[in-house]
């Protein structure tokens, strides 16, 4: 959401330099890792308080919606670079 709010911002640019593309892409990286820390601490919590039956399939539900958010990291870094250009 930040991303697209500073596209508008740079929409009468040709190109955006590396400050401003560190700046457009801080938000999301940091919204990263802090979705990986949850899920992980989740799934390490989930492990140490239940059975072990459903710690698989907490842990592939996890990687599932980790590898989701890295769709749309990535999807959004070629919609940036596509707008920018």
């Amino acid at each position: 959401m930040v991303t697209n709010i500073l596209l508008f911002g740079f929409e009468g640019y040709h190109s955006m330099t590396w400050n401003d593309m560190a700046l457009a892409w801080s938000p999301l990286v940091i919204l990263d890792f802090s979705i990986l820390a949850f899920l992980g601490g989740l799934l390490l919590w989930s492990a140490d308080k239940s059975e072990y039956r459903t710690t698989p399939v907490l842990g592939s539900i996890a990687s599932i919606l980790f590898l989701i958010n890295c769709w749309a990291a990535i999807n959004t870094y070629f919609v940036t670079n596509r707008t920018a250009s």
